[in-house]
């Protein structure tokens, strides 16, 4: 989760009052959920494996990179800096010399962490903004653009915008986050 039931309440303390710590730990692991998928990366740290062929430039998966953790090939450990070199801000790996392996399909071991190391303000913001939108489902006042009191009541429906069009707006805010969701590139065949 990447926001205590504490700093969420902190944050808006009135309009969740009415939740149970329970209830807010579920809104926030749903909602922090919702920013990874959306984002297509992880706001924590993470671990992931990729296997692939043996080539000289390999875009991993997953971004953005933080580390390799360990590469292997055809049971050979690579040491990085003299077997293969990271570039994280391009989330790139490249061999430095592919000749010395046999050409086989998917000898290629790399275990990397991805994600940021601490989660944005903004993150935790648009989360704590979806839970009042998710708090506010059986109340319509977003969904109203006009009232009048002038005798009787009236008011006017504000019909362009449903909710789904607004977390869709919520979340738009991460969009400097997303990640592409790349098919791996593999370049240069020994």
């Amino acid at each position: 989760m990447y926001l205590s039931v504490e700093e969420a309440r902190a944050m808006n303390a009135g309009l969740l009052a009415d939740k149970t710590d329970e209830q807010m730990e579920r809104l926030i692991a749903l909602y922090s959920g919702m920013a990874d998928e959306y984002c297509n990366t992880r706001f924590e740290p993470a671990i992931a494996g990729f296997t692939a062929d043996i080539a000289s430039q390999i875009r991993l998966p997953k971004g953005p990179l933080l580390q390799v953790d360990s590469m292997t090939c055809q049971g050979d450990t690579l040491m990085q800096g003299m077997d293969y070199y990271v570039y994280p801000e391009k989330g790139l790996v490249t061999i430095a010399d592919t000749a010395k392996y046999n050409a086989k399909k998917r000898s290629l071991h790399i275990m990397y962490q991805y994600g940021y190391e601490t989660v944005p303000a903004i993150v935790k913001k648009v989360i704590l903004d979806l839970i009042g939108l998710d708090t506010q489902s059986g109340d319509d006042s977003w969904a109203v653009a006009q009232e009048n009191w002038d005798g009787e009541y009236s008011y006017q429906r504000n019909t362009n915008k449903t909710a789904e069009d607004i977390r869709r707006g919520v979340l738009a805010f991460l969009d400097i986050f997303k990640q592409p969701q790349y098919k791996p590139v593999i370049q240069g065949y020994g």
